[in-house]
């Protein structure tokens, strides 16, 4: 009985490693909405904020051939300096005018949870991505 449940165990793993295969990966660029942020000081007190009100647009894209992300109009951007796909998510992160950025994206969900911080706090973002 338990060298049964060993392998349906093993076989539903490789399962679901198949279908993280087969999400997002850095093949394609990635086109990521902004849903929510949230604004925390330096003393972890946080708080809802809007994008626009931190500056921040409501779309991303991510170019991993040019190691950039950017928002829709190219007019903003951001250099991708560390770019990691692991078996569940994409890791990037990069820096910029002394903030130091990563995000996180679920590659079966396209899920997208990401953090800019400097020394004076951190901006929480959640969104989702699809592929280009």
């Amino acid at each position: 009985m338990k060298r049964s449940a060993l392998l349906s165990t093993l076989a539903l793993l490789a399962l679901a490693s198949a279908a993280r295969a087969d999400g997002l990966d850095t093949s394609k660029p990635l086109s990521c909405a902004l849903a929510k942020a949230s604004q925390c000081d330096g003393v972890a007190q946080c708080s809802d904020v809007a994008l626009a009100d931190i500056d921040l647009p409501e779309l991303v894209n991510v170019d991993f051939a040019g190691k950039q992300l950017a928002s829709p109009d190219r007019q903003r951007t951001s250099p991708i300096l560390v770019i990691e796909a692991l078996d569940a998510v994409l890791l990037l992160q990069g820096n910029q005018n002394g903030r130091g950025w990563t995000m996180v994206v679920e590659r079966a969900t396209g899920h997208l949870a990401a953090t800019i911080t400097d020394v004076e706090g951190v901006f929480v973002l959640a969104g989702a991505c699809t592929a280009q």
